[in-house]
């Protein structure tokens, strides 16, 4: 019994004497150069962080796929899960076939009983409708995080 925490006293003498060397290895964050590491991750457009990506509709006409994307951000995108508030539609317009959702949602990094990780997410979901196709855009992407005030349960909505 005396040498199980002889060598765990050891053990732990060790790693404490070795936390400073690798601390001191880091380079500090201010002369740090993390742009191999963010080259090209996410698409910036006139230094903002914009996703885009366009859909084929074949057969499908303007009219029918508007009101097939504005049901569908209503009741899936606006109404969803962990929907906000604050979540709207913003601009529906049948003649240029432009929706736009304003959105404000909570995205859960951890959901467990007794604990529940997450953060407010908020971003604009840009839908451009033609015949035979879509283009979606996901624009004003920002999110608010308070790590001192996470609640241990899910938060509330309404």
């Amino acid at each position: 019994m005396k040498t199980f925490f002889a060598k765990t006293a050891l053990c732990l003498i060790a790693l404490l004497m070795l936390c400073p060397a690798g601390l001191s290895a880091q380079k500090n964050g201010k002369n740090a150069d993390i742009s191999k590491y963010l080259a090209g991750a996410v698409p910036v457009e006139n230094g903002v962080v914009v996703f885009r990506k366009s859909y084929k509709a074949e057969g499908k006409t303007k009219e029918q796929l508007y009101a097939l994307l504005k049901d569908y951000t209503w009741n899936k995108v606006v109404c969803g899960e962990n929907k906000l508030p604050q979540a709207r539609i913003t601009e529906a317009d049948s003649t240029t076939g432009v929706i736009a959702a304003s959105m404000e949602e909570y995205l859960y990094f951890k959901k467990k009983a007794w604990v529940t990780h997450y953060a407010r997410l908020y971003y604009q979901l840009v839908f451009t409708v033609r015949d035979g196709g879509f283009d979606a855009m996901m624009r004003n992407i920002h999110y608010c995080y308070d790590a001192e005030s996470m609640p241990n349960s899910a938060p509330r909505t309404g």
